[in-house]
């Protein structure tokens, strides 16, 4: 049976000393978080800094077989994959969107992107050229390359 919070912090005046105790007392980083009214990433500074790293490291279990690119040992860079087309996408559940069209000295999109988190990818003619992952919001993300965009050399459209 553990102490409770009172019994383990009573006295310790630092942040940080009741980090070590309460972990030493064996509660989870994210109790300790939420106990103290702190970042997470705070707590786990202050234990990694301490030395005291038990529970930090997960055994990956991967549901395939890693992907492996093999390097041409005289040029070292990736040998050629064949480019995959946007139908590949579409059967893996993902929606066309819109397209990337110039627009005085940049681009815009001629659709409105959902304001929702989420995986997109960027196709020119017809191959996938990018996959991305966005945990903010898909309009703000795709606002972001627009604005990145305005004058740059990219001159095709790009299939979203």
């Amino acid at each position: 049976m553990r102490l409770t919070y009172e019994e383990v912090t009573k006295g310790l005046e630092t942040k940080s000393d009741q980090i070590r105790a309460l972990a030493k007392a064996g509660y989870l980083r994210t109790e300790i978080a939420s106990l103290l009214k702190i970042r997470y990433q705070h707590v786990r500074k202050v234990l990694v800094d301490a030395g005291i790293i038990e529970g930090l490291q997960k055994e990956v279990r991967l549901e395939r077989e890693p992907v492996v690119i093999e390097v041409d040992e005289e040029e070292g860079t990736p040998t050629a994959v064949p480019p995959t087309s946007w139908e590949v996408l579409l059967r893996a559940g993902f929606h066309f969107l819109g397209e990337w069209q110039p627009e005085d000295e940049g681009f815009v999109l001629d659709a409105t992107a959902p304001v929702d988190k989420g995986v997109y990818s960027f196709v020119v003619d017809d191959v996938v050229m990018y996959v991305g992952l966005t945990q903010r919001g898909l309009r703000g993300r795709l606002n972001a390359y627009r604005r990145d965009m305005k004058g740059s050399e990219l001159t095709r459209a790009s299939k979203l």
